[in-house]
């Protein structure tokens, strides 16, 4: 168990990972003040008023091998950045899977309304951070909005369609 997280987002890493094809570590859930401020200030983050403060996020990226980042880098192929882009999909897969199994809301950070849609190809999110590895139970505002997703989501699958968020 990672020390700060909420019961109901521990829950959804702990299925995750259990279910997952995509093997993956959680590299941030609480963060202090101070934290999040070098986070804002890297550029990593756009706000200071992050759910990592309250431990309602995490950050998970996959692992692919020793010493492999999982990070498109400057200088990879076209088909390794499609290889470790996927490797991010897998993983928000099987958190999104967990977290309707356990019918939690969750939100992730490429795809911040909720549309299904990553957020580097919205319109509708231009200008915010594409942020792969985040998850977060959302704000008690956007809770109507992930339970309507979560009700696509379900019904995508028992149609047989493959959906990450």
């Amino acid at each position: 168990m990672r020390a700060g997280l909420v019961p109901e987002l521990q829950r959804i890493v702990d299925l995750a990972i259990k279910i997952t094809k995509q093997d993956f570590s959680l590299i941030s859930g609480l963060r202090t003040a101070e934290e999040q401020i070098k986070h804002v200030t890297s550029g990593a983050s756009k706000t200071l008023n992050s759910r990592h403060l309250t431990g309602h996020a995490v950050d998970i990226v996959p692992y692919i091998g020793p010493g492999i980042s999982p990070y498109p880098l400057q200088g990879d192929s076209a088909s390794v950045i499609k290889a470790k882009l996927s490797c991010f999909e897998d993983v928000a897969m099987s958190m999104f899977i967990a977290a309707d199994m356990l019918d939690i809301p969750l939100q992730w950070g490429n795809d911040w309304n909720f549309n299904g849609v990553p957020t580097i190809n919205d319109p509708d999110e231009k200008g915010l951070i594409v942020d792969m590895p985040h998850f977060q139970i959302p704000w008690p505002n956007r809770l109507d909005a992930a339970r309507r997703r979560a009700a696509a989501r379900r019904a995508a699958r028992a149609a047989g369609i493959t959906v990450i968020s």
